[in-house]
């Protein structure tokens, strides 16, 4: 075990940490952190996967091991985009968001350690339910009448589809377990002593709901609880299908399109596990250092032709790719199918005689990772995209940061993915799936013994 943390450690801090997604196969390969040399880097271009061991020898040294971590979700410095529209560009998770985990092993001082779930959290509200009815708290299939027992990363997140349009669209997100022995849904490891994260693999299902056109419900709210997360129902659920008492297990967190609505699982999004719309990925490897994907000759086409290259597509079998080679072996051709483009999906112009629609995305001066839109149908798509005109060279960079304060992990990881479709087409078309995920997420981590 010493051997494989030491091993990953010099890994890591000399070169990468290295994706492992969930059926998402878009590989990564090591570059150098010549920029920032403390930092790991995952580069999306193509190349070989590390997988994860566990190693088989115990560290006796760590005399105080923790039991579990549990890793809180924070608004400030999370920025997330999903999709080709901008009609998810920066999505703010919930307030209170969070995920408990087992600690495996340790190095001999017991700050740099392994970790694997989630598991049920040492003290607060309970994330483990029945996915056709979230209200319902459970440990097993057994208890959940025909749906699966699952966890949550907290419940329901609300905003407006677009700046303007006063429709509901909500994300709830669930751990989604592997099959076999090594089932767990979240793998990394941690070092308390300077805040370096890595998650290799975090796999969710996804739920997107959007409210029905033109009379349907708004997204369940719950009203009335005042101590979130302590898994006492105090308050009432609203626009529910049904009346009852719940526990705040998110607050609203920042943004323009963000809806000031506390949610509660307790108060479930109706339709779940009968065939609502959701696509599963694992988000891993996340990092606190630098990740990114660059458009190569071995990029797919985009949508459109012109020579243009797009971020992601999807293979032959529906498997998201970033790369032609991510598909060797899938359908006749083997190759990555065309993907749409940020820019053209999310920037609207009015005329039929530039279709250089990508001159209409404007990179913001302090991330020319990220742009707004110059022009842009304010009723479908919302002001903010990926420039690159999809020219080969293109990147599309998140940046992470590690620390620690009071003995707690304070630090934002960062990630880029690439995105299937869900199983609703319409959502699909409204968020431009399939296509690229950018992600930075702020984290605090505290160890419980």
């Amino acid at each position: 075990m010493r051997n494989m943390i030491q091993r990953r450690k010099s890994v890591v801090r000399a070169a990468m940490v290295v994706m492992a997604l969930l059926g998402a196969g878009c590989g990564t390969t090591p570059q150098s952190p010549d920029r920032t040399p403390d930092l790991p880097i995952i580069r999306r271009d193509g190349g070989d996967e590390m997988s994860f061991d566990d190693g088989g020898d115990e560290l006796d040294e760590c005399v105080h091991k923790p039991k579990a971590v549990v890793m809180k979700f924070l608004q400030d410095g999370t920025h997330i985009d999903i999709g080709t529209t901008g009609l998810s560009y920066n999505i703010a998770m919930m307030k209170e968001s969070f995920v408990a985990m087992e600690v495996v092993d340790c190095e001999a001082d017991c700050n740099r350690c392994t970790f694997r779930g989630p598991i049920r959290s040492p003290e607060g509200a309970n994330m483990q339910r029945c996915v056709s009815n979230t209200s319902v708290e459970c440990t097993s299939d057994e208890d959940c009448a025909g749906s699966a027992c699952a966890f949550f990363l907290g419940s329901h997140s609300v905003s407006k589809l677009a700046d303007g349009l006063d429709i509901d669209n909500s994300l709830l997100v669930q751990f989604l377990d592997l099959p076999g022995e090594d089932h767990w849904a979240i793998r990394g490891d941690i070092d308390f002593a300077t805040g370096e994260v890595n998650v290799l693999r975090a796999n969710f299902r996804f739920h997107q709901w959007v409210q029905a056109i033109p009379f349907g419900m708004p997204s369940p709210g719950c009203v009335g609880d005042e101590i979130p997360n302590d898994g006492v129902r105090k308050g009432n659920c609203q626009f529910a299908a049904s009346a009852g008492k719940c526990d705040v297990n998110g607050k609203p967190g920042r943004g323009t399109k963000t809806v000031q609505r506390d949610t509660s699982l307790d108060c479930p999004l109706p339709g779940l596990g009968t065939g609502n719309s959701y696509f599963d990925l694992n988000l891993g490897p996340l990092t606190t250092g630098i990740s990114s994907m660059t458009l190569t000759e071995q990029s797919p086409n985009a949508l459109g032709g012109g020579g243009r290259k797009a971020w992601c597509a999807v293979c032959a079998d529906g498997t998201p790719c970033s790369q032609h080679r991510d598909c060797d072996g899938i359908g006749v051709s083997h190759k990555c199918g065309e993907g749409g483009t940020s820019a053209k999906d999310a920037c609207w112009k009015p005329t039929l005689f530039d279709p250089d629609y990508e001159s209409s995305c404007n990179p913001t001066p302090a991330d020319p990772s990220r742009g707004v839109c110059g022009t842009y149908n304010p009723l479908l798509a919302a002001p903010q995209c990926h420039p690159g005109k999809g020219k080969l060279g293109a990147q599309l960079v998140t940046t992470g940061s590690q620390g620690v304060e009071d003995g707690e992990v304070r630090s934002v990881m960062s990630g880029v993915v690439c995105l299937p479709s869900g199983t609703n087409g319409s959502v699909n078309e409204l968020v431009g799936l399939p296509g690229v995920g950018a992600m930075e997420i702020e984290i605090s981590v505290k160890r419980y013994y």
